[in-house]
Parts: structure tokens; C-alpha cells; sequence
């Protein structure tokens, strides 16, 4: 449980992979410029990628040689540390949540990150790997929801600011991960313009859902934790129709209602 002491500034950031990139257009050692082109161009979950997450260690010579690029001109080389760079010089940031991707490159940017932001910055700065994140579409939303909605939910709820910056990562996830941000009602959500390279908060629009729907899908929601499903013939079939069309259910054998699986995941933290 968090304290409710001193109202903090709070950004969730999902990280996607610019430092490696940016790494490579660098003077950089061969050996580690091949382990780096080896884990961009990996599999997720493959030996080659997951060699790079071996090298989160003050030890490893590709870490220690990339971070050391990082700090010489942070804001080029990591598009999260860009995206922060407006907060950090108007000292709007006292912590940071890294949604990383579930690979050993994502892994590995976050971790450089971090370690510049807690050494450089002085910022509490956490990597949280969100499973599926990056390899598997659909768990990876569902594990990005989550892990996001429970981190807004508690920092909201303890009084502190939070913020959601959308730059990075995956760009249908992290439209979703808008979408639940403004539900659940944040500060702000931001990110850097790829044409002007200008930092941009979004307007903080007033997400709601129609209460006949969300009447519904909590009805659903509540029966399926006790039956697996709700039987089709107790939702209106105009809005059974509509919830399918939305496709945030499913309908098996024409009489079984189902949610989605990262509708289910997102309505617990939908206010009525």
C-alpha cells in the first residue's frame, strides 16, 4: 500500500528499442556492434535475443560501452529520455515506471534507461517486463492493460500525479494503453511529434461508456466468474449486437456471451 506523504510526479513509459538503433549509426566496437544488429533482428524469446538481456550487467563491456553513448547525448540517442526531457528540466518527474516489452533488446533499453535516469537524473525509476509485451499480440495487450491499469489505479488513488507517455513501444498497444488512460482518468499523456519532434500532451478527453453498455458488460463480466458465460437471450439484442460489432465479446454457439479478453482485463477500473 502507498503512503499518501508528499504528491508526486508519476510517468509510465513504454520503452521501445531507439537506443540500440541509435547505437548502431555510431563508431562502435565490431563484436559489439554485431550483438547489437543479432538482437534487433532476433526473434523474440530466441537465443539471440535474449543474449543481449545477459548483457544488463555493470560488468558487460556492450552495456558499459552503449550507456556510455546514452549519457553523452541522452536525449538523441533514447526517444523515453526525449520524452521526458520537458518534465525533467521543469521538475515534474520524482518517479518512473518502464512498461518494457518482453524481449531481450526491450529489456536491455529499459535497463540503460533506468540507469540513466537513477544516476544522472536522480529519478526512482523501475522496469516492470510486461509479459507477452512486443511477442504475442494479444497477451501482450492484455499484460500491458493490466500492469498499466494497476499502476495508474494505486498512484491515482494514493493522491499522486500521474502521467502516461506514448512515444515508444508498439504503436496499436500503446493506443490501447491511451484509450485506458484517459478512462481511468490521468494527468496527462504525452509524446514526442515525429514530424516536429515536439514534445505534445494530448488533450485529456473525458473517456466515458455508455451506461447501457457498461451495464451489460458488467452483467457479463460477473456471470462468466460464476458460469463461463452469459446466455445471449438475457442482453437486449440491439446492444448484443452492437458489444459484438465493437468486438468486445464474443458469442459462441449463437447463445454464449463472452468478453474479450482485454475488456475484461480494462472493466474493473471503469467507473459506473
Amino acid at each position: 500500500m502507498l503512503e499518501h506523504k508528499v504528491t508526486m510526479h508519476v510517468h509510465l513509459v513504454t520503452t521501445g528499442t531507439s537506443i540500440v538503433a541509435n547505437a548502431l549509426k555510431k563508431d562502435i566496437s565490431e563484436d559489439i556492434k554485431n550483438t547489437l544488429i543479432k538482437a534487433k533482428l532476433a526473434t523474440p524469446g530466441s537465443p539471440e535475443d535474449l543474449e543481449l538481456k545477459e548483457h544488463v550487467s555493470i560488468t558487460s563491456r556492450v552495456f558499459n560501452e552503449v550507456y556510455t553513448i546514452v549519457v553523452k547525448d541522452p536525449y538523441t540517442m533514447s526517444a523515453e529520455l526525449n520524452s521526458l526531457k520537458y518534465f525533467l528540466e521543469n521538475g515534474l518527474v520524482d518517479k518512473v515506471l518502464l512498461l518494457s516489452t518482453d524481449t531481450g533488446v526491450g529489456y536491455f533499453c529499459s535497463s540503460i534507461v533506468k540507469k540513466y535516469l537513477s544516476e544522472k537524473a536522480g529519478i526512482d525509476t523501475e522496469v516492470k517486463v510486461v509479459k507477452g509485451f512486443g511477442v504475442v499480440f494479444e497477451e501482450g495487450l492484455m499484460s500491458l492493460l493490466d500492469t498499466a491499469c494497476k499502476l495508474i489505479s494505486e498512484y491515482k488513488k494514493a493522491g499522486h500525479k500521474v502521467y502516461v507517455c506514448a512515444t515508444a513501444g508498439f504503436k496499436p498497444e500503446t493506443s490501447f494503453l491511451i484509450i485506458a488512460a484517459f478512462l481511468l482518468n490521468v494527468d496527462s499523456v504525452y509524446y514526442i511529434h515525429e514530424n516536429f519532434r515536439e514534445h505534445v500532451e494530448l488533450p485529456s478527453i473525458p473517456l466515458t461508456v455508455k451506461a447501457v453498455y457498461l451495464n451489460e458488460l458488467k452483467k457479463i463480466y460477473e456471470r462468466e466468474k460464476l458460469h463461463g458465460f452469459l446466455p445471449a437471450d438475457e442482453i437486449e439484442e440491439n446492444v448484443l449486437k452492437e458489444l459484438s460489432e465493437r468486438r468486445l465479446v464474443t458469442i459462441e454457439d449463437q447463445k454464449k456471451v463472452k468478453l474479450k479478453k482485454w475488456i475484461k482485463v480494462l472493466l474493473p477500473y471503469i467507473e459506473s
